[in-house]
Formats: C-alpha cells, structure tokens, sequence
C-alpha cells in the first residue's frame, strides 16, 4: 500500500553576517497542527555551535530530538560552519514560532521548517548525514547525505543541506521533490522510494571552492493510523510515553525521547 500524505508547509528564514542570539519562523496559516510532523534544519557560519530548537505550544513547548550525526561542524577547507537536522514527531500545541538557539551568537543563522500531515511515523529507518569539500558541480546527485537503509517500500526519506562558500542553487535528488528551496540551503523529500539502500541526494551548480553539508532520514510511516504514533531511534526502543490519558481534551499526550538516533 502506498502511503498518501501532505507537506502542509515548508519555509526558511536566513540571517546575516552580524552575530546573533536566536532566529525565529513564524508558521503561517494557524500554527503547526497538532498531530503534525516537522523537520527543522538549522545552519551558522560558525563552527563548534550546538542548537536548541523550542516552540512557543500552548502548556508547554514541544521536544525536538537531533537527526542523525547532528550537529556536523568543521573549520576545514575554509567553510567554518555548523548543520543539523532536527525532528518532533509529534507536534501538539499548535505553535506559531519555532526558534533556533544557538549554544553562543553566531552569524548566518538559517532555520527551515518542514512540516507534514496526515499519517503515523512508526520507527526510524536510520540516518547519515556528512560534509563534502567541492562536489561535482553540474553532476547529477553529487551532494549526498551518505547512505542509510530503509526498511520497507513507500518509507518517508527527508533531506536537508546547506552549502557554505559560493551559491550551489541546488535542485532536488532524482525522486525527490523540493521543500524549501536557496541559493545555499535546501530540503527535499521522497515517499516512493525502495526498501534497502538509500540516501538524500541534490545536484549543485557553483563555481570555486565550497563546502556542502547533507543529511538525510528515513522514517518508516503508516498512513492508516493517526492518533498514536510511536517514532523509534535506530534499532533502539522507541518513544517513551509521559502522560497519556484518555480524555485527551482534558490534557494532550506527550512523548519524550528517550535515546537518540
């Protein structure tokens, strides 16, 4: 069975040379919906950062956990920077505001907010993400995340990169399709892939030296269950449950992640 589902929303904002303390999104249209799924990647000129990434839910902020080798960061081959890749499995709340925080004030700070509707991640499929020092410039798929495996058909695989140095005005990975689109940042996804071997790929046109960081995700999805969903962390257990009650006007269910990917 292939999976249906919506991308409700994809959008970035970009920051400038001059340090700074945070950078926020500001969701459109009513907020995140509850139920939701969201990658956020965040990037700096900077290298050694760690994020924090918060939202403004009403009760009390939702949790996002590091995707991957998040956060990659390196002084090498000119490109002092800092990438990572972020994901709430599960939004409640509906916030409006999803912040970036970076461990100190960093310059070009850039946050991208995916958000997806309308089915249940079940369990991580893995992840890999790395940098890469001048990838063929023009060459079909040559920015890539690394390859990871996927569990069965149909999985959910998310992309995300940003390029340090000259503009790479990237285009998405064969069998993908573009979420948020920049000179020098860009998030993809696919839902039609084949279980195995896989990886989130781009092509990139530049010219000169520039450093590329990719990271890509797989999570294994099912379309038929909408209310409980449960996102596992590599072959290690899943979610942990907090709170869960049965009148869930009364009070909403909470997962905290346990382990990381």
């Amino acid at each position: 069975m292939t999976a249906s589902y919506d991308i409700t929303h994809s959008g970035a904002n970009y920051g400038t040379s001059t340090p700074a303390s945070s950078m926020s999104y500001t969701v459109p249209s009513g907020g995140v919906p509850s139920g939701a799924l969201m990658f956020v990647a965040s990037g700096t000129g900077a290298n050694s950062i760690t994020f924090t990434i918060s939202d403004n839910a009403a009760g009390s902020p939702n949790t996002y956990i590091p995707v991957g080798p998040t956060p990659l960061s390196t002084t090498a081959n000119f490109a002092n920077a800092t990438f990572g890749v972020y994901l709430c499995a599960l939004v409640f709340g509906n916030p409006t505001s999803i912040t970036l925080t970076p461990s100190v004030s960093a310059p070009y700070l850039s946050i991208t907010v995916d958000i997806f509707t309308g089915f249940n991640p079940v369990i991580s499929d893995g992840a890999a993400g790395q940098m890469q020092y001048n990838p063929g410039s023009g060459t079909t798929n040559a920015v890539t995340s690394g390859t990871f495996s996927m569990i069965r058909n149909n999985d959910l695989v998310y992309g995300a990169m940003a390029t340090y140095g000259l503009s790479a005005n990237p285009t998405p990975g064969t069998g993908f399709t573009s979420g948020n689109n920049a000179a020098y940042a860009a998030t993809e996804y696919n839902l039609s892939g084949a279980a195995g071997s896989s990886a989130a790929t781009w092509t990139a046109t530049y010219s000169g030296n520039n450093t590329t960081y990719a990271i890509g995700a797989a999570l294994a999805i099912d379309p038929r269950v909408r209310r409980l969903p449960m996102l596992g962390a590599g072959l290690v257990l899943p979610y942990a449950v907090d709170r869960l009650r049965k009148n869930e006007s009364m009070s909403r269910r909470r997962f905290l992640s346990t382990v990381g990917w």
